[in-house]
Order: structure tokens, then C-alpha cells, then sequence
């Protein structure tokens, strides 16, 4: 509601901008599913860095004692 400044669109007004604006539309969507892709691929790839450093910290003090 705050987007419109309190007013309150009819059914025709949301048709109307729907169909004005489909092509926009379509392209915010598909940009912001690219957007979530992205940030999944990226926090994958952090989550597997942190794993890996983890690992080699974990070794790292292993090695330690054994030595």
C-alpha cells in the first residue's frame, strides 16, 4: 500500500498496468531468478571454501601432535 501512496487501485487500474507493462515485467522477474541462482551458486561455493579451510585447520593441528 505504501507504494501507492494509500490508494487503493482497482482491479482495472492492476490490468491495465499489467498488460502496459508485461515485457518489464517478464524481465525483472527473470532477472531477480538469475539474481537467486547466482547467490546460491556463490554461497555453495563459500560454504564449500569454509568446509575445505576447516578441514585443512583441522589437519593442520593433527599434524601437530603428531609431530
Amino acid at each position: 500500500m505504501y507504494l501507492t501512496g494509500n490508494e487503493k487501485p482497482d482491479f482495472r487500474t492492476i490490468c491495465n498496468f499489467k498488460k502496459e507493462c508485461k515485457e518489464l515485467i517478464e524481465n525483472t522477474f527473470k532477472k531477480t531468478v538469475k539474481i537467486k541462482e547466482i547467490e546460491e551458486a556463490s554461497g555453495k561455493k563459500m560454504k564449500n571454501a569454509a568446509k575445505n579451510i576447516i578441514e585443512q585447520h583441522a589437519l593442520g593441528d593433527e599434524r601437530q601432535k603428531e609431530g
